[in-house]
């Protein structure tokens, strides 16, 4: 008997301390042997999110999705086998239709060695609304990537990527209907395909059931960026792309956001003088500009203000208050290592922290790959990769939550989400009612896995 329940002790001792690992500061939506890649993610409106990614575990590379919740559940039990064709499957995007079911876009080389752009549809319980292995939404010739989709408003979606069918690099399209039927030209429409390279692309809708894009066109070394809005016939409204930008020097990194009224607010890399600055730029649905021209959202030029130094990479985000809020990285206090920087600006163009941004993350080492999403009560939640605790290998993921007025409400300069052992990288932040979902990949346990933490608003971790 004494044996019995010393087993008995044994026993529940190990499963409270499993419990207790599991539980620790993250759980794993996927972490084994093989590797995991190319993750994606969204809210739901029920307070979950899904996340999507591409897996080895049946040997190649298949493309898979899981369903969480706020409590750390795995709300579909077994993730969901989007496709496992043979070869590859990788680089997935996912968007939530009108009809409140879910699309993903990704690139198969199940049948050409340059891959091909496929979609399926799914709905909240993780069924397979369209037939096994996908929707063909492209299957030209060259290879395809660099995928961008946005749902329409009658239950499809509006897909752009990258394209070799031609000897340059082009910008092709697609608008698939509810049933995952083309509804433009098969194989997609050319969006960008002027002389050079178009690349880099930012796709909203454009609340009249058509499409605002921009990109970066590549022609005789020189990038330079413009925008074209789409009708839902996929029709250019305009008589000609409109250039954001006319200026010497290279501009590039295009990103988008939209305000209320169909304005949409463009910020880019600008390098017109030596050091590249964050210009910014407001268009409406007729292509005119807003701001003044140019709007440098931070630029460090002036003499007065010493040596000039590179801004780059911004990211954008719209706020609840019809404004938008800007996140760059920064090397004004180290030439030798990027932090972050934010600045909040009006719809009408007024910067609204101060003038010379407000600073977001400037520990030791680097903090860069910033994403954001709203908070909606005019500020924004923000995650990146953060090297302060050693540099690289030592990649860290942290977060913050700055409110409406730039103040920041979580641990100044940043809050550790995770600071495991080897690399946290390529974090995302998705808001799900009152519910904050951070998700990253994680090489914790030696191979690739995929964890996720939930806060609330205060900054306090609900799966700890």
């Amino acid at each position: 008997m004494r044996q019995i329940t010393l087993i008995m002790l044994l026993t529940m001792s190990v499963a409270l301390l499993s419990a207790a690992l599991m539980w620790n500061d993250a759980v794993p939506i996927r972490q084994g042997v093989n590797i995991e890649w190319f993750r994606t993610g969204i809210d739901t409106p029920d307070g979950g999110a899904i996340y999507v990614w591409s897996d080895t575990k049946l040997g190649e590379r298949d493309l898979w999705a899981q369903k969480v919740d706020a409590s750390g559940n795995m709300v579909w039990g077994d993730p969901v086998l989007i496709d496992g064709k043979p070869d590859r499957q990788e680089d997935p995007v996912i968007t939530r239709t009108s009809d409140n079911n879910y699309i993903i876009a990704w690139i198969d080389f199940s049948q050409d060695l340059d891959g091909d752009v496929f979609a399926q549809k799914i709905n909240t319980n993780g069924e397979l609304l369209w037939p096994a292995g996908g929707k063909p939404v492209c299957v030209g010739n060259g290879l395809q990537l660099g995928i961008n989709m946005e749902a329409d408003p009658n239950g499809g979606a509006f897909i752009v990527w990258g394209d070799g069918r031609n000897p340059s690099n082009d910008l092709y399209a697609q608008r698939l209907s509810a049933s995952g039927e083309p509804l433009w030209a098969l194989n997609g429409i050319p969006v960008a395909n002027g002389p050079g390279d178009e690349t880099q692309n930012t796709m909203l809708p454009d609340g009249q059931g058509g499409i605002m894009l921009g990109y970066t066109h590549d022609y005789v070394n020189s990038k330079s960026l413009y925008a074209k809005r789409f009708d839902g016939n996929g029709n250019m409204t305009w008589a000609a792309p409109l250039d954001l930008a006319v200026a010497d020097g290279d501009q590039f990194g295009v990103r988008m956001a939209a305000l209320s009224g169909g304005d949409f607010v463009f910020t880019w890399t600008d390098q017109r003088f030596a050091d590249p600055d964050i210009y910014a730029q407001k268009v409406n649905l007729a292509g005119e500009f807003l701001w003044p021209n140019p709007f440098i959202v931070y630029g460090d030029q002036d003499t007065l203000l010493g040596t000039p130094t590179p801004q780059k990479n911004p990211r954008i985000q719209a706020t609840s208050d019809n404004a938008v809020v800007i996140v760059w990285e920064d090397f004004r206090l180290s030439d030798q290592a990027a932090d972050l920087f934010a600045q909040k600006i009006s719809a009408n163009g007024t910067k609204l922290w101060a003038a010379e941004g407000i600073e977001l993350a400037t520990a030791e080492f680097s903090q860069i790959g910033q994403r954001m999403d709203s908070d909606n009560n005019g500020g924004v939640y923000i995650v990146w990769d953060d090297l302060r605790n050693g540099n690289t290998p030592n990649d860290d993921v942290y977060a913050q939550h700055l409110n409406s007025a730039g103040e920041a409400m979580w641990t100044p300069g940043g809050k550790a989400i995770c600071t495991q052992p080897n690399e946290q990288n390529g974090g995302l932040i998705k808001v799900s009612g009152d519910k904050v979902f951070i998700n990253w990949m994680d090489i914790r346990n030696g191979s690739v896995g995929l964890y996720y933490q939930v806060l609330d608003a205060s900054g306090t971790e609900l799966l700890e």
